[in-house]
């Protein structure tokens, strides 16, 4: 039963089509290839200097009106993070004119086919975040793939190496509790007839792809016991593999949204 109900939520997670992006007003884009611009509205106070008709790529636009027809949009460079007066001589030395300097305090003008075409929604994501993940069952491979499905709760730390509008990988690492039933097949100091279930302590880490705050990954861990001495556990510190399903609780850093003249 509970494999079945394991089965149901990847499914639901994971089945719902792909959706064509619904640009609205101050979406974030950016674009895979040069993009042609039809005009440019230059603030009074700002440098009257597009260098050029093309918006370049990987630079951060908010998106913050369409024309009545929506065939086409204006954007807005999202700000430049700050950098230090002697470093910006250096790079206005090695690079000539800064991005920040060509994009800030305009706004431009591109066809709504062109954004629909190469322009795809930036979400920032939190690159590192504390969430809750328990491990439906755990195969331990010194005992010929022999599986545990004992309570467990765990706390994990997630770091971002990889993500997409609504998908993210992180790599994890985490410490929980849980228990674990002991007999004689598998510990010592227990009549025939007797088992009893145990506390244990979990350290492991894994790949977990996560949906929404929904959490779904593959981990190896060692589980410990409070009292080895007396019942010689013979899992007792080796590695085990799990399933583990999981939520995103909070963040512990904030997404980085700025463009950078680096």
């Amino acid at each position: 039963m509970k494999l079945k109900l394991i089965v149901l939520l990847i499914v639901f997670c994971f089945s719902r089509p792909i959706q064509a992006q619904d640009f609205k007003v101050s979406d974030i884009v950016t674009f895979k290839v040069p993009v042609a611009v039809g005009n440019v509205e230059v603030a009074s106070f700002a440098k009257n200097d597009t260098n050029s008709l093309y918006l370049e790529p990987n630079i951060k636009f908010y998106i913050i009106d369409f024309n009545d027809k929506k065939d086409s949009v204006k954007l807005r460079a999202v700000d430049f993070k700050s950098i230090r007066k002697d470093k910006k001589e250096k790079l206005k030395q090695s690079k000539g004119t800064l991005k920040s300097e060509l994009y800030e305090n305009k706004v431009y003008q591109i066809s709504y086919k062109d954004l629909v075409s190469y322009g795809k929604i930036f979400v920032p994501k939190d690159k590192i975040s504390v969430g809750l993940l328990t491990l439906p069952f755990k195969a331990r491979p010194q005992e010929e793939f022999a599986f545990d499905t004992e309570f467990n709760l765990n706390s994990t730390l997630n770091i971002l190496f990889s993500g997409q509008k609504n998908v993210s990988w992180y790599y994890q690492f985490g410490a929980g509790v849980g228990s674990v039933n002991l007999n004689t097949s598998n510990a010592r100091g227990l009549s025939d007839t007797e088992a009893q279930d145990v506390s244990i302590l979990t350290f492991f880490n894994g790949v977990m792809i996560e949906y929404k705050k929904i959490q779904i990954g593959l981990y190896a861990g060692v589980d410990h016991i409070n009292n080895q001495k007396n019942y010689d556990w013979n899992s007792n510190g080796n590695i085990w593999l799990g399933f583990g399903i999981g939520y995103n609780l909070f963040k512990l850093s904030s997404p980085d949204a700025e463009n950078s003249d680096d």
